[in-house]
């Protein structure tokens, strides 16, 4: 997997502008997705960047978007969450 398909993953389940913002709380002002992708392992980074519980749509939602991250990232495939639109 890719920097765009995390990114595309991150658009497809509507969290990438949450995302990017997160990250930029927790980790500092210049931070990116981009940076966060080169510093990270890929298949954690969601689980490394945030700290789920202190964002606006909280731990449940990043929590099951890391486990379809996990399985996308395994499997080499996009993982779509009930009732999202692929765009892959």
């Amino acid at each position: 997997m890719t920097l765009d398909d995390f990114k595309a993953f991150l658009q497809m389940h509507n969290a990438i502008d949450e995302y990017a913002q997160c990250i930029k709380h927790r980790r500092g002002k210049d931070m990116t997705i981009e940076i966060a992708w080169a510093k990270h392992r890929h298949i954690d980074i969601i689980d490394s960047t945030l700290t789920w519980s202190h964002t606006p749509s909280g731990q449940k939602f990043w929590q099951h978007l890391h486990h379809l991250w996990k399985i996308a990232y395994n499997s080499g495939k996009p993982i779509i969450a009930k009732g999202c639109r692929s765009i892959w």
